[in-house]
């Protein structure tokens, strides 16, 4: 079978109801800055998640696609967060890659990227740019097989939201200035980004920015205005 996966601050009822916290209520809830935040959870490497703590928390590392329920590595994890002239929070990201690069069939399946949220204000300087100037070409996209996604069709078919930050920005009409601009607000903002080329033996990675981000869609009018 499948590996299994999890996601963030899921707290299970008696009624099997599982409740899973706002990213919003989560930077609200962190009382200082933090030099660091790993997310050891499925779908947590998106722009808006970023957006969300830049003021709480100065480094993310985190996954675009689904974790596999075996997690970090949590043998060496303190190896590298205890390092001698401080966290490598770059050799963590590359041990976690490496690791299930290093498997074969669905196992061999990651996403990692590590973002300096304080490098995130070009990028977002840019993104509104395109994204105002390209309305028409945003919602034209739904569905294309075009934009690199990182959620499996086979998997909670209706969660169909997340795909590659740059991949939007490219198929949504950016110009060529633009995604230079967006090449080099990336570079800035992402320390380190890897991706197997197949994800659960189902999704192909042909692109991988570092960030993902929620695609809008004609008929999701909550999570539209939500995003």
């Amino acid at each position: 079978g499948m590996p299994m996966v999890k996601s963030i601050g899921v707290q299970n009822v008696p009624d099997g109801t599982a409740y899973e916290i706002d990213i919003t209520e989560l930077a609200d809830a962190i009382p200082i800055k933090l030099d660091y935040m790993i997310f050891d959870a499925c779908f947590m490497g998106g722009i808006e998640v970023a957006y969300e703590l830049r003021e709480v928390c100065r480094y993310l590392c985190f996954s675009q696609t689904e974790i596999l329920s075996d997690g970090m590595g949590y043998t060496d994890i303190t190896d590298y967060l205890f390092a001698k002239d401080g966290p490598d929070l770059t050799g963590f990201s590359e041990s976690y890659y490496f690791h299930y690069a290093g498997l074969t069939g669905s196992y061999r399946s990651a996403t990692i990227s590590l973002v300096d949220c304080t490098a995130l204000e070009p990028l977002a300087e840019v993104c509104r740019e395109i994204f105002q100037e390209n309305r028409d070409g945003l919602a034209a996209i739904e569905g294309s097989s075009q934009v690199q996604q990182y959620f499996r069709d086979a998997y909670r078919s209706i969660h169909k939201w997340y795909y590659d930050l740059r991949s939007i920005c490219r198929n949504c009409g950016a110009s060529e200035d633009q995604l230079t601009r967006i090449d080099a607000a990336l570079r800035e903002c992402v320390k380190y980004k890897a991706a197997t080329p197949i994800f659960m033996s189902s999704i192909k990675i042909n692109e991988h920015c570092g960030f993902s981000m929620y695609l809008p869609y004609k008929d999701r009018n909550y999570l539209n205005t939500f995003y």
